[in-house]
């Protein structure tokens, strides 16, 4: 997949390049002809735009190499650094469409052939622009800085060729400073827009965050995954159109060794599925610091923590939630049993309502095996119940002196 993108935006690249330099050739032709300096001027400008196009080519086509011992990571940025060097190019055609407009505010001259003049810049804006549109579609498609700062090129232009179109225009009806003038603003927005380029190219070569809001998503989409207890850390960092990272979480300190490394994999292939920018993310597992406890209890009846143990998990009349850190029960809750009065998939209801519940602990005297396996792969610790009241049952819990039930 990222190579079929690096494929695209190099085609697109190319076939931009080409589109330019033929659409220079014309300019030129009728420039020198006509006598038209602006329409030179353009013709000089469009030539920058080729080598800056075809400078984003060479970088998708290096990307496109395969990672060796010199560059482990592959040559992604590659396509960051045309960026760079477009953003240059950028600035100084818009440097010298500054100083040429300002030297021109006060020079007149006539122009011949005013009507192929007039045309060939109305056909350059109309490519400029459809250009612009293409290269942002296939840009942002495969999430191209450099082909998207190379669109931007092109709206650049767009703005050059009008501003020429009302030169030439003016200079027909004796209005010979109007083009310069005009070219004059032009030229500072083309400065904006190559500075705009150059700080981001800068800011992923620096492996700087620019995405702050994907790394929301992240967090999100983390917290989502089973036995997850805290997200310490993402860092990300651009690599020409695709987004490295990594980030450390903490899971639940009953998850296996492999079961952590289950749930880690997991949590990558997630991450890649809904965010398509995203190409190598690494997941780094420690165990959860915290003590704290969310414990599902089967009662028989609501009589806070000097309720009796039921002796059935599935047909309990009432769930008991307590929630404790360490030693300490910070908070306890009472609530029904929807499978309670159920005939089939009884097990299956109760280890679905626990679930949503987000208990990471049951203690019970039974658990079918449905329920059983059910709440395992959501990583809930099953243990078995010693004591007739909730108090001496959290007490035991406390010291740790509950042992893990078996499936059945």
């Amino acid at each position: 997949m990222e190579i079929e993108k690096l494929a695209e935006g190099g085609r697109a690249a190319l076939y931009s390049a080409l589109t330019t330099l033929l659409l220079a050739g014309f300019k030129t032709v009728i420039g020198l002809l006509s006598g038209s300096i602006a329409l030179t001027a353009d013709a000089l400008h469009s030539l920058t735009d080729v080598v800056g196009t075809l400078t984003v080519w060479f970088g998708f086509k290096l990307s496109q190499r395969k990672p060796d011992k010199t560059f482990s990571y592959g040559y992604y940025k590659a396509e960051s650094f045309a960026a760079f060097i477009v953003s240059i190019i950028v600035i100084m055609a818009g440097l010298g469409l500054l100083r040429e407009s300002y030297s021109h505010l006060n020079s007149g001259r006539e122009i011949s052939f005013i009507h192929f003049a007039l045309a060939v810049s109305m056909i350059s804006a109309i490519v400029d622009y459809k250009l612009y549109l293409y290269k942002k579609k296939v840009g942002g498609k495969i999430n191209s800085h450099a082909l998207l700062a190379d669109s931007k090129n092109s709206k650049s232009d767009v703005a050059t060729s009008i501003v020429v179109f009302i030169g030439i225009l003016s200079s027909g009806m004796g209005l010979q400073y109007v083009e310069p003038f005009v070219g004059f603003i032009i030229s500072l927005l083309i400065i904006r827009d190559g500075l705009f380029i150059l700080k981001g190219s800068v800011l992923i070569l620096m492996d700087a965050c620019i995405d702050p809001e994907l790394g929301d998503k992240i967090r999100a989409f983390v917290k989502e995954v089973d036995g997850v207890t805290d997200v310490k850390e993402v860092r990300l960092r651009r690599s020409g159109p695709f987004v490295f990272g990594e980030a450390t979480v903490e899971m639940s300190g009953s998850t296996s060794v492999a079961k952590s490394h289950e749930q880690a994999d997991k949590i990558e292939s997630k991450i890649r599925k809904n965010l398509s920018q995203v190409g190598l993310f690494t997941i780094h597992v420690e165990p959860s610091k915290s003590n704290k406890d969310r414990i599902a209890l089967p009662i028989s009846e609501n009589n806070g923590l000097q309720s009796m143990m039921a002796v059935n998990f599935g047909k309990a009349p009432f769930f008991m939630f307590i929630d404790v850190d360490g030693t300490e029960i910070l908070n306890s809750e009472v609530k029904k049993n929807p499978a309670a009065k159920l005939e089939q998939k009884i097990g299956m209801t109760v280890a679905k309502f626990l679930v949503e519940n987000k208990v990471t602990a049951i203690i019970s005297p039974n658990v079918g095996e449905g329920a059983y396996y059910a709440l395992k792969d959501h990583l809930v610790k099953i243990l078995k119940l010693e004591g007739s009241t909730i108090g001496g049952v959290i007490e035991k819990f406390n010291s740790g002196k509950l042992q893990d039930l078996e499936a059945g």
